[in-house]
């Protein structure tokens, strides 16, 4: 695969995982990524864990449930009924929360009782607006609560604008209805940011610092760490790929297919002081026939016969008869003058005549 095509590859992955992100928005926190909060309606209808600190009793199934079961140990409770005895009979309480992802989740505890309290479910759910569902769960008559509970799911949603989810507790004119809500969970392209803390107009109620990073978060940041190092690896190779094309092959002081005559220990002899290499001296073996110095005998000169006969008579002349001067033949047996130098020996005469 080419490496720009492996890169392009790798980074095309990315929105993929980015997807997965989910966020979540608490009841009490709100949303761990925005800081968003639910928006409650009307207040005095709804009741938490902070509103009953003081006295758990008024609060009704706020006092059994278990805060190590639902999301950062906090929920909101809401009782429809047309009784008048109620603070807004006929009236259903509602939850809105905005967001903007892909889906979103709506997660409850449910009472399992019919009475004190009467585990009864009816919920309405809208989405920007329009009726999107319903749930209903009648009580099961029997003790304790089911939590998280998904009551509400809806995908395929538009990451292009905000969405707005309502949550109606009751129908008008219908049965009591009981919401625990514990937490809305939506999907997005966006990674969470760490969450700071939310102030609160009761200190008691306001939680501790929370960090809460979905799993998939760890994913988008192998992800991320897996295509910074393919990045860095394959502009390694191209820019080693470059640089060894640019290498010239012979160094710029030597010719190219040139070599050494001489091994780096050894240098040559001077020019002027020409002398047989010898044993000590040498890395070569000498043969032992040329061991001692080298002697030629002068150049004969006769009259039916030369043997260098091809050196010029004018060089011959300078040279003298008695020259030590070394002429080797290579073929002395083809040697026979020519019929011109037979017929007109050297004299002693200095200057020839031609």
């Amino acid at each position: 695969m080419p490496p720009l095509l492996l890169l392009l590859f790798s980074w095309l992955l990315l929105p993929s995982v980015w997807a997965l992100v989910n966020v979540t928005i608490d009841d009490s926190t709100g949303d761990e990524r925005t800081r968003k909060q639910i928006d409650y309606s009307p207040p005095d209808s709804w009741q938490s864990q902070s509103t009953c600190a003081a006295d758990p009793t008024a609060c009704g199934s706020l006092a059994l449930v278990d805060p190590k079961n639902v999301d950062a140990q906090t929920w909101h409770e809401s009782t429809f009924s047309i009784d008048p005895s109620n603070k807004h009979p006929n009236v259903p309480p509602t939850a809105t929360a905005t967001f903007t992802g892909t889906a979103v989740y709506v997660f409850c505890a449910i009472a399992r009782s019919n009475n004190a309290p009467n585990g009864n479910v009816e919920l309405t759910f809208f989405l920007d607006g329009v009726q999107r569902d319903m749930f209903v769960r009648p009580a099961a008559a029997s003790n304790g609560f089911d939590y998280n509970v998904p009551v509400f799911a809806l995908t395929d949603l538009s990451p292009a604008f905000p969405h707005t989810l309502t949550i109606q507790n009751g129908l008008q004119g219908g049965q009591d209805s009981l919401l625990i809500l514990d937490r809305i969970v939506y999907s997005t392209d966006m990674a969470p940011m760490v969450a700071v803390p939310a102030t609160s107009a009761s200190p008691s109620a306001t939680p501790e610092t929370r960090k809460s990073v979905p799993g998939a978060t760890a994913a988008v940041i192998c992800v991320l760490v897996l295509a910074i190092l393919i990045l860095i690896i394959v502009l390694s190779v191209m820019l080693f790929r470059r640089r060894r094309r640019r290498r010239p092959v012979y160094a710029p002081y030597m010719p190219k297919g040139a070599v050494k005559a001489f091994p780096p220990d050894m240098e040559p002899s001077p020019a002027s002081t020409p002398r047989m290499p010898t044993a000590s001296s040498s890395r070569f073996v000498l043969s032992s026939e040329f061991a001692g110095g080298v002697s030629m005998p002068p150049p004969t000169y006769g009259r039916t016969r030369s043997p260098n006969w091809w050196v010029g008579r004018d060089e011959k002349r300078v040279a003298g008869i008695g020259s030590q001067r070394v002429y080797l033949d290579s073929a002395p047996g083809i040697q026979n003058p020519q019929a011109w130098e037979q017929r007109h020996p050297y004299s002693s005469s200095p200057t020839p005549s031609y």
